[in-house]
């Protein structure tokens, strides 16, 4: 059965929808949905490089509340609005995976569900039950 994860430290979602979903065992496996530059009282963040560090914070705060880390992620994909934010984003990316090197998939795309966020991530975690 799946575990429906919603930190405290995110703005609840305000649809059907939850910030994470873990599966397991024998393997626990988390299905991180798409996190965008907002806070958890859901002001949305000034520029890239500020909404793209928030969305790496939410998504640490996702995988926090599954007891997992950066170093279980396994994927990502990157949405982004600006056609010339690919540098900022890779930069802050890189910057917080360390030497981490999920597989990662970037697309821009001409707007998300708020038009006040640049960009979103969504990922995926998997490591063993601890």
């Amino acid at each position: 059965m799946p575990t429906f994860l919603n930190p405290n430290s995110l703005a609840m979602p305000r649809s059907s929808f939850s910030h994470g979903v873990m599966h397991g065992p024998p393997l626990k496996r988390l299905l991180i949905s798409g996190q965008v530059g907002a806070n958890r009282n859901g002001e949305v963040g000034h520029g890239l490089a500020e909404q793209t560090e928030t969305v790496f914070d939410n998504i640490e705060a996702v995988l926090r509340s599954a007891d997992m880390g950066l170093l279980d992620l396994v994927k990502l994909t990157i949405f982004c609005v600006p056609l010339d934010g690919g540098a900022i984003v890779r930069d802050i990316r890189d910057r917080r995976l360390a030497t981490h090197r999920p597989a990662s998939s970037f697309l821009y795309v001409s707007a998300l569900a708020n038009p006040a966020c640049l960009i979103e991530i969504e990922g995926e975690a998997i490591c063993e039950f601890r």
